[in-house]
């Protein structure tokens, strides 16, 4: 099935602006100076493969840790336990290769009682507890860095679940800034829900779908080919002689 050239792009940028919208959201709505100000944050949207689609002009870095956060957290929490309005919130670090600092919650996105794919901003948090302030300390074992968080439901139905939410909070110093920028992230994926559920709205489900597939099409050969040019180094040649 073929895809129009003018309605791909249209249909990509799209998903690339409801993250960046996203990260507007989060940024402005943020408690602390390291979103705020330092910007170390990240907002991701996913198929419903979780493979990833479109991430904000923020942190790139991010994208390598999110992917396996985010894969693991949905399959080991089970996509079916996953409703519209529901969030999880994780820190687990195995999979991605974070420090607990970097928090990422995540939500799916349900159109017409299907799930169509997932989104996730990542943020470093100000404390996640632990043996020093900021959670930054010569530590032996990770144990001693913070709170470990698996993945677990912290928006239920579009509401936050108290339990959940001040068993975190008790573990961390900074607890002002933490609940807000926890507010700020929830608020960021609901963000990227709306656009997308608008943008669905609009060109329908089945063109939206069709561009996850023609995506990674498309940027898997790119990204194999520029990969293999630096394994050779033929692209720093390239940038310092101006090819």
């Amino acid at each position: 099935m073929k895809v129009d050239p003018i309605k791909f792009e249209v249909l990509r940028n799209g998903f690339l602006e409801a993250t960046e919208e996203m990260a507007l959201a989060l940024r402005r709505s943020a408690y602390s100076t390291n979103i705020k100000t330092r910007c170390d944050f990240s907002c991701s949207l996913f198929d419903r493969d979780l493979r990833p689609i479109a991430q904000s002009f923020s942190q790139p870095n991010h994208l390598g840790s999110m992917v396996g956060t985010v894969r693991q957290a949905v399959l080991e929490y089970g996509p079916g336990n996953l409703g519209p309005g529901d969030q999880l919130v994780v820190n687990y670090p195995y999979p991605s290769g974070a420090h607990l600092n970097d928090i990422v919650v995540i939500a799916p996105f349900h159109y017409r009682g299907e799930v169509h794919g997932y989104f996730g901003n990542l943020a470093h948090h100000v404390d996640v507890g632990g043996g020093a302030p900021a959670s930054v300390g010569a530590f032996r074992e990770i144990y001693q860095e913070g709170v470990i968080i698996p993945p677990v439901k912290m928006v239920k139905a579009g509401e936050i679940v108290d339990d959940v939410f001040r068993l975190i909070l008790c573990q961390i110093r900074s607890k002002r800034e933490t609940a807000g920028d926890f507010r700020a992230q929830i608020a960021a994926n609901n963000t990227g829900v709306r656009r997308l559920t608008a943008l669905f709205e609009r060109y329908g489900a089945g063109d939206g779908e069709l561009l996850h597939g023609r995506t990674h099409r498309i940027h898997r050969p790119a990204h194999g080919g520029r990969a293999r040019e630096a394994a050779e180094g033929r692209v720093c040649r390239r940038r310092l002689c101006g090819q």
